[in-house]
């Protein structure tokens, strides 16, 4: 048994996975200073930013659509109002509607909200220019739109640092906000009436992506940014919602590159967006939501009642019921709060990436690559992390413990730990990764993998972390970055003795991703320095990044499919044991549906009771 101990009333674990999930955990950095160097103007009128960290200029809080709010809720994104006089930029903007939990920067109570539905707001980080040295013409830099994650109901732009990316190779960094939860994603038929089929279409968080590529092609050029150089980059539910702008055909030309990290996506058709359950709804469908909001309202008795009520309402009365509800009491449906009670945590399900055949094609990866989007066009980089799943495993009670006022935490067995972790990393990076590529590979040659193995975390009394945390999901978010700062996380994960090899593979990364901004591929780095990135091909190849003292930044072949996890599953000796490749099959089942129940049951492995 592993033990993990610190001295901290929160238990180290949380304190990193909260630093790393958010990525540069912009809470700690130090306010922008207003500088009138920093006056730029926009279509909506002027702006002064600030100086910021790493010579660079910020300009915070600046509105690319009206409002989302009253009757524009689930509408698409209006423009925003101009201003009148000077606007000080310099201030984040309000992050979406969102509940505080492990994984967020606010300072409230677990499953308490904050922020606001008026959040539609964009960030711009860029090397520091006086007004009349601002690049014009061909001189302007290219741009990188960051798409941040958090599971599509939690995060902000404003939480990631763009300065240094921006200041030490010549771009221009421009992080965002979109709508979240159930106010960024609600298919319903009853959108329909509306007569707008963009309205109907249920992806409300991809045509606020839209809106702002918009706006940053129509404005970029008062900070020196080419508007027809523009790669979006994201990271989890930011990689997702990449690979919807890539699929969608209303995102032509709004981008000539494209980066997915950490992507896991699932798209949901219609009927599985909106049908009640037992008659083929996903978990959480809207039509699902809406007859326990019908109830908790007082407007039907029970489920029957509120069954019969739906059927018998036009789409316009659904609408604007739902639309009169606080986003709260929605929110609320979700999370099974409706009766008073309040789960603990920010978590729960929804349906994303819905595949409305309007802002998102129908059909399998393929399908969807062909149905004219930029992914047929575009180049794309995506990749993933070694250990992905540990950062979820840690917390996991089936295979850790927390102890002495969560002062510890303990791996059960740590064997069986290192082996569910590599088979359900595997399995992500096929889901994310692979058979993404292959799809749009069909189309578009001028795609590359990578994956990210740094696990040179320091050794704290009774751990080394960078067997129980290793190449975990997010990890990578700061090295992309070059931004180190992760508040308390820092003393846990950063030290002296990793900083040289640490700063080796930032470096690196920094200098692909900018060169792919540049140029439109990866090559040998901006600085030309590093191996050449070879394109993906049929053989899957891709470029690892680690430090010297585990192989350095190099390319490997390393084809990857789900008959090739299962395959690997089932030869692992280590999991000989007892049951454990059951309980990794069951992990995984549950985890992320890369094994299915009947799966289970052809491998001789029990149902969990949830299933049955």
């Amino acid at each position: 048994m592993l033990t993990v101990e610190f001295a901290s009333r929160k238990p180290l674990i949380t304190v990193i996975i909260l630093s790393f999930f958010l990525g540069t955990c912009g809470k700690y950095d130090p306010p922008a200073e207003l500088n009138r160097e920093a006056l730029r103007t926009v279509e909506q009128g002027d702006l002064v930013g600030g100086d910021h960290l790493y010579n660079s200029h910020v300009w915070y809080g600046i509105p690319y659509a009206a409002p989302p709010v009253g009757p524009l809720r689930w509408k698409a994104p209006a423009p925003a109002k101009p201003w009148t006089g000077e606007r000080k930029a310099i201030e984040k903007p309000s992050e979406c509607l969102q509940l505080a939990g492990s994984y967020s920067t606010s300072d409230k109570d677990a499953g308490e909200y904050f922020g606001s539905e008026d959040c539609l707001y964009l960030n711009v980080h860029a090397p520091r220019f006086s007004p009349d040295a601002v690049p014009t013409g061909k001189d302007r830099l290219p741009v990188m739109v960051w798409i941040h994650g958090g599971s599509n109901y939690q995060g902000s732009g404003a939480d990631y640092h763009g300065g240094n990316l921006a200041s030490t190779h010549n771009v221009i960094v421009v992080t965002l906000n979109y709508r979240l939860g159930p106010m960024g994603w609600f298919y319903h038929p009853a959108f329909k009436e509306s007569g707008n089929p963009e309205e109907a279409s249920g992806d409300f968080a991809v045509l606020d992506l839209i809106a702002a590529l918009k706006w940053v092609r129509r404005n970029i050029s008062a900070f020196g940014g080419d508007p027809d150089r523009i790669t979006i980059f994201g990271e989890s539910a930011g990689g997702n919602n990449v690979l919807a702008l890539l699929l969608s055909r209303k995102a032509n030309g709004l981008f000539q590159g494209a980066i997915m990290q950490s992507a896991y996506p699932r798209p949901k058709t219609t009927e599985e967006a909106s049908l009640p359950s037992g008659e083929g709804g996903y978990e959480n469908s809207t039509g699902e939501n809406l007859l326990k909001l019908l109830v908790a309202e007082g407007r039907a008795s029970n489920q029957q009642a509120a069954r019969k009520l739906a059927s018998s309402m036009s789409g316009e009365e659904i609408a604007s019921f739902l639309r009169s509800l606080k986003a709260t009491r929605i929110i609320d449906s979700y999370r099974q709060n409706l009766n008073g009670e309040n789960p603990e945590g920010s978590g729960y399900s929804f349906p994303t990436l819905i595949q409305d055949g309007v802002v998102l094609p129908r059909g399998d990866w393929k399908a969807m690559v062909r149905a004219g989007g930029p992914a047929a066009s575009v180049p794309v980089m995506a990749g993933g992390n070694r250990d992905e799943q540990k950062l979820y495993l840690a917390l996991d009670d089936r295979f850790t413990s927390r102890s002495f006022f969560n002062l510890s935490i303990n791996i059960f067995e740590p064997d069986l730990y290192d082996a569910t972790a590599r088979h359900s990393s595997a399995a992500w990076r096929v889901i994310g990764v692979h058979e993404p590529l292959r799809a749009i590979q069909s189309m578009n040659r001028n795609v590359y993998a990578y994956r990210f193995e740094w696990d040179e975390e320091p050794t704290v009394p009774g751990n080394d972390l960078g067997q129980f945390l290793g190449a975990a999901h997010a990890f990578e978010i700061p090295f992309v970055f070059g931004h180190f700062r992760l508040g308390p996380a820092d003393r846990y994960m950063f030290s002296d003795e990793n900083l040289e090899g640490r700063l080796q593979v930032s470096n690196a990364m920094m200098s692909y991703w900018a060169n792919f901004a540049h140029s439109k591929k990866p090559g040998q780095g901006l600085l030309k320095k590093h191996p050449a990135w070879q394109a993906y091909g049929n053989d899957g190849r891709m470029m690892v990044f680690d430090t010297e003292s585990d192989g350095g930044v190099r390319m490997e072949t390393q084809p990857l499919d789900a008959r090739k996890v299962l395959e690997n599953i089932a030869s692992d000796p280590v999991l000989a044991k007892d049951d454990w490749r059951c309980r990794v099959y069951q992990y995984m089942e549950e985890k992320d549906r890369f094994v299915t129940v009947a799966d289970l049951k052809r491998l001789g492995c029990a149902v969990p009771s949830m299933e049955l």
